[in-house]
């Protein structure tokens, strides 16, 4: 709307206060945890490296399996999904069977 000067634009703030500390919070959080939602301060601590003599900590990565991930790659093994059937616009939904 003009003001006498030119035009004045009145718009709402993208974020009020309480959601722009929330979202901040969450940007500092990340920055502080490693890919594994480890704390960067123990994962690249000295004192978690197995050569140091007075190591307090360590880690150990043991193997697990995504079995919802599972799922998807046995479909796409099945012979009805590949060949003349296979399409890249094919996606998978994976949905919880209670058993």
């Amino acid at each position: 709307m003009p003001d006498g000067d030119g035009w004045l634009i009145l718009r709402e703030p993208e974020f009020d206060k309480e959601q722009y500390e929330l979202l901040a919070a969450l940007h500092e959080h990340e920055a502080s945890v490693n890919d594994l939602g480890i704390p960067l301060d123990e994962a690249m601590s000295p004192l978690a490296d197995p050569d140091h003599p007075n190591a307090t900590h360590a880690y150990v990565a043991k193997p697990v399996r995504d079995w919802a991930e599972q799922a998807v790659y046995e479909a796409q093994q099945d012979e009805k999904w590949n060949g003349d059937n296979y399409t890249p616009a094919r996606k998978w939904r994976v949905e919880r069977v209670d058993l």
